[in-house]
């Protein structure tokens, strides 16, 4: 019998944040970045769902 795992075991959890950033002339968009101090630098942008915004 095989284990079945949740669909978030395969991904780290990440305390993020949500900041607007320019688009280079097209406006703002709204961008996700892991919060100080949690393992990853906050200068790296974070996929995840829409639903999230």
């Amino acid at each position: 019998m095989s284990t079945v795992k949740a669909p978030w075991s395969y991904y780290q959890q990440v305390v993020v944040e949500t900041y607007e950033a320019s688009r280079h002339g097209r406006g703002k968009a709204i961008h996700v970045r892991p919060v100080e101090g949690e393992a990853f630098p906050v200068t790296m942008d974070v996929e995840c769902s829409r639903s999230m915004h």
